[in-house]
């Protein structure tokens, strides 16, 4: 991996369905669920490797049902290596 794509997403769910998609999208590779709460609103963490990961992930999420809209509210790109390197 050469870059690392940070990016934070907010959802919208049916608050029925909120428990289960925050597990669903648990299981997803390179995804962590930061918050959820009972009105349906969730914060998806996602690291990625490319901008194809990024969209793929929010196109698939979309079709969900109980998914009712997804926003993208932080992305942020890293080169791999800088993430090693000591801060002075």
């Amino acid at each position: 991996m050469t870059d690392i794509y940070t990016t934070s997403l907010l959802l919208r769910t049916r608050p029925a369905e909120t428990e289960k998609l925050r597990v669903q999208f648990e299981s997803w590779p390179h995804t962590e669920i930061g918050y959820s709460d009972a009105s349906g609103k969730m914060i998806a963490l996602l690291e990625t490797e490319n901008c194809r990961a990024i969209q793929n992930w929010i196109s698939k999420a979309e079709k969900l049902p109980g998914v009712f809209s997804v926003f993208m509210i932080y992305h942020h790109l890293e080169p791999a290596h800088a993430l090693n390197e000591v801060l002075q």
